[in-house]
């Protein structure tokens, strides 16, 4: 009955954080001028009449990557409790840590000028060149987003694994999950080799993977609410290796 009650915590935890995950996914800051030919007064006057969003977006991000790792590591550990131990909940977790890092590290460069906001520097005050220079690294944080969708890949691909061997999640969701991964390696793959036509499965990767975590949440609060799982009947885990 214990593993029962723990089996229920962890479910609501892992959706409430995919929900939370989910909503911060809508805080971006909006578009700037175009990089290439963008001249130091439009980056001044875009740092400066975004600023409150610029401010939200870094923030947004910031609770994003806990809310994604809080989802992985309950995820990882209902499919632990399910299976015992096997190679997809370090998999899991490792992929939740790297999408943490996506989203920190973009959050990082492209508000950057929030650090001087913070300690009173105006960006009146700051010369062409550095501005520039900062906006021009949005360009970094663009490609690299696109390569990072290798590590949206791999969570979808370990968790929908996990889930399907498990029993965690519905078989459809992960079957979607999975569909959803190879669309964004097959996109992320034209992005490197700047193939336009394949470059925009791309797209169905990130769009899928921004529907695919509310749905797992949903999924997983009707498990738990049902409590229809196949959790162990004894307080003791299962050890049975499983891959």
């Amino acid at each position: 009955m214990q593993t029962i009650r723990s089996y229920s915590v962890l479910s609501r935890a892992a959706a409430l954080a995919a929900i939370v995950y989910f909503l911060l996914l809508f805080v971006v800051p909006p578009d700037g001028p175009a990089v290439e030919t963008a001249t130091a007064s439009q980056v001044r006057a875009y740092y400066t009449e975004n600023a409150s969003a610029l401010h939200a977006s870094a923030l947004a991000a910031a609770v994003a990557g806990p809310a994604i790792l809080i989802f992985c590591a309950c995820l990882a550990r209902l499919v632990t409790i399910r299976i015992g131990a096997s190679v997809w909940p370090p998999l899991i977790v490792a992929s939740g840590a790297l999408v943490a890092v996506w989203h920190w590290l973009t959050a990082a460069i492209d508000a950057n000028v929030s650090v001087q906001a913070l300690d009173g520097t105006s960006l009146t005050r700051v010369s062409d060149g550095a501005l520039t220079t900062w906006y021009a690294l949005t360009n970094v944080s663009h490609l690299w987003g696109d390569l990072a969708m290798v590590h949206v890949v791999m969570l979808m691909a370990a968790s929908s694994l996990a889930a399907r061997t498990s029993g965690v999640l519905p078989r459809w969701l992960c079957w979607a999950g999975l569909a959803l991964a190879m669309a964004g390696a097959i996109g992320t793959v034209g992005v490197a080799l700047a193939l336009g036509p394949l470059a925009y499965a791309w797209f169905a990767g990130l769009f899928g993977w921004t529907l695919w975590i509310p749905t797992c949440a949903v999924a997983l609060l009707i498990r738990a609410r049902r409590r229809d799982v196949g959790v162990p009947g004894s307080d003791q885990v299962a050890t049975t290796p499983a891959v």
